[in-house]
């Protein structure tokens, strides 16, 4: 599996750590933390030990067992985050009086700061001088963000949201596993572990994945909708991505940031999702039809309807995406269905009508939820399967159908 070395240094956003080293180890990433002495003020080394299932390496204990150097052979990628003033002027200027920075001044591989620090500390000129070199000796700097700060101030400085630290950690090691930006190897070390090995088992396959409830317009101001909030088709095609599939993405939902290897297209009703995938399935190996279309259409008035007027609709069925969408030889199809009932006998039903290789049944109690549990069904012969976990672990199951081999090694957290 892919390791990363992740510092965490003093700054009131190292909580936020916690959340990004849990989401690495959802994604299989072995997460070995080195803490300064500043950022045990903040968190403790138990918890970060606990979330990251790993020793965790502090001033106190490493600096007499040449931690510094060791630690670095075998990573992918060294991380801080979040990165202090402090510790950035550190990384600068070779200053190694903690574990931390003498383990980046000793690092050969890929760097990342992820900044975050009050507005006017960010804007210091040395601070702004510090990271421009840093960049341009390689190191890769992530934010901040304008955004309320700890001391009830708004400006520039803000950490970025843990959810795109995750995504980027991912991004560099994928572009790793690709022979890019690899650390640098130590042959001649004895102690030196084997390279960790990213599966890249998608990384022949073309995905179009759709994502979000559609809307159907009423008027102006009014629309027939659901409570999709899209977040398990993104994680789809973010995981999809990591794992080196070419990804479109059709959502109603936008990405609140760039993932590498998704091109984003945005829609809004039925008919201009269906329209997209039709556009985009000619040269794609599987679609997945994880977004919750509107069933049923209404012909759109031309301005806001007066509330003292009242409303009657004529509703009409919307396009069935997945019985009408064209196919082509090779193609895999996978669907989704919502059913609070008997949700293999629905399951199966649609598989047939709608010609899917694959169906995925989940609840309505899974809109918006952050633990689900659906039930895969894929042909006669197999016994249906059910999921229950997060929504990067039930993305994990679904794209185990991409093809007929397994995506992710057995046994392991991937």
């Amino acid at each position: 599996m892919p390791r990363v070395l992740f510092g965490l240094s003093g700054s009131i956003a190292a909580y936020k750590a916690l959340e990004i080293i849990r989401g690495l180890r959802r994604f299989g990433v072995d997460v070995v933390p080195i803490l300064t002495k500043a950022a045990e003020a903040f968190v403790t080394p138990l918890s970060v030990s606990v979330l990251s299932e790993h020793e965790v390496f502090t001033d106190a204990e490493s600096m007499a067992r040449m931690s510094h150097i060791t630690l670095g052979r075998g990573a992918d990628l060294l991380v801080i985050c979040p990165a202090s003033a402090d510790t950035i002027a550190k990384c600068r200027w070779g200053t190694t009086d903690s574990l931390l920075t003498a383990t980046w001044s000793a690092f050969a591989g890929p760097k990342l700061l992820v900044p975050a620090m009050h507005t006017e500390m960010y804007a210091n000129p040395a601070n702004q001088e510090n990271l421009a070199w840093l960049k341009a000796h390689g190191a890769q700097v992530l934010g901040p963000i304008s955004g309320e700060l700890a001391c009830g101030d708004t400006g520039l400085g803000r950490m970025v949201d843990p959810e795109l630290v995750v995504s980027a950690i991912l991004s560099v090691l994928a572009e790793g596993a690709n022979g890019i930006q690899r650390a640098k190897p130590f042959e001649d070390s004895l102690i030196c572990s084997a390279k960790p090995n990213i599966s890249r088992r998608l990384s022949q396959k073309k995905i179009i994945i759709t994502a979000g409830g559609t809307r159907e317009a009423i008027d102006e101001v009014r629309y027939i909708g659901n409570h999709s909030s899209g977040q398990l088709g993104h994680a789809l095609a973010r995981l999809a991505a990591f794992y080196g599939a070419e990804v479109t993405l059709i959502t109603t939902v936008p990405l609140s940031y760039r993932v590498p290897g998704v091109t984003e297209i945005v829609v809004t009703t039925t008919a201009e999702m269906a329209a997209a995938v039709t556009h985009a399935v000619p040269d794609k190996d599987c679609v997945i039809m994880a977004a919750a279309v509107a069933d049923f259409t209404v012909d759109k008035a031309p301005q806001k309807i007066k509330r003292d007027k009242g409303i009657s609709l004529t509703l009409q069925p919307t396009v069935d995406i997945l019985k009408t969408m064209p196919r082509h030889a090779g193609l895999r199809v996978m669907g989704f269905c919502l059913e609070d009932g008997d949700a293999v006998g629905v399951g199966r039903a649609k598989m047939q009508a709608k010609g899917t290789d694959v169906m995925v049944c989940n609840t309505s109690a899974s809109f918006g939820a952050t633990q689900r549990s659906v039930t895969i069904l894929e042909g006669s012969d197999k016994e249906p399967e059910k999921v229950t976990g997060s929504v990067d672990d039930i993305a994990r199951a679904v794209l185990e159908r991409v093809s007929c081999l397994p995506v992710f090694s057995k046994g392991s957290a991937l």
